[in-house]
This record gives structure tokens, C-alpha cells and sequence, in this order.
């Protein structure tokens, strides 16, 4: 389930501006006045965590197939920021490949799992 458009919330990257509008959740659960690593890095514990629901998750999931389509900074955002905090537990690691569905960042997961683990 993709996330949910509007957000009021604003910040100076548009990387998270787009993250914002499509998932406003959780913009009241990153700190904003931080830059976009550590707000994605934010983000990725509490799915890590399970601190959000079910259709958050899914809908954050969704967001990074998207990022995953982007640019080479972008995509670096997304594994340095996200996908390595996903590889820390077995829990985690279900979850991302169930949640990431075949979807374009799976496919970056499973290569920073390969250099995590072999």
C-alpha cells in the first residue's frame, strides 16, 4: 500500500520532502532539523524496531522501491541510511525482503546483505 500524499511539514532536501508528502506519518516521528541521512536512518530503525504499523511500513517499503529507481545519490541515501540498519537482526531482514516484494531496492538489500554476510 503506497503511502498518503500532503504533508505540511517542509525540509531543505527533496529527497525528504518527497518522503514527507508520500508517507506524512512520520513527520512526526524524525527529527527535521536534521539532515537527510540521519532522518532516513531514523526511519529505518523504527521499521527495524516495528514501531510503525503494518500499512506505514508497507507504505515506507513502497517509497524506497521508488528511491531505488533514482539517482546514483539517491540510491546511496538508501542503502548507507536504510538498508544497512535493515541487515542489524534476523527480524529485520524477514521483514525487508517481505516488505520490499521484489521490488527494485530488494535487489540493493540482498547486495548489501552479500557483502554483510559473505
Amino acid at each position: 500500500m503506497p503511502c498518503q500524499a500532503n504533508s505540511m511539514r517542509r525540509h531543505p532536501d527533496g529527497r525528504i520532502r518527497e518522503l514527507l508528502e508520500r508517507c506524512p506519518f512520520l513527520a512526526d516521528r524524525v527529527d527535521l532539523s536534521e539532515g537527510p541521512h540521519y532522518i532516513m536512518n531514523q526511519v529505518a530503525l523504527a521499521i527495524r524496531d516495528a514501531t510503525l504499523s503494518g500499512d506505514e511500513i508497507a507504505g515506507v517499503f513502497a517509497h524506497f522501491n521508488e528511491m531505488a529507481k533514482a539517482d546514483e545519490e539517491t540510491k546511496n541515501l538508501l542503502v548507507v541510511s536504510v538498508l544497512e540498519v535493515l541487515t542489524d537482526t534476523p527480524a529485520s531482514i524477514a521483514r525487508t525482503r517481505k516488505g520490499l516484494n521484489g521490488g527494485a531496492a530488494r535487489f540493493l538489500f540482498e547486495r548489501v546483505l552479500t557483502g554483510w554476510i559473505g
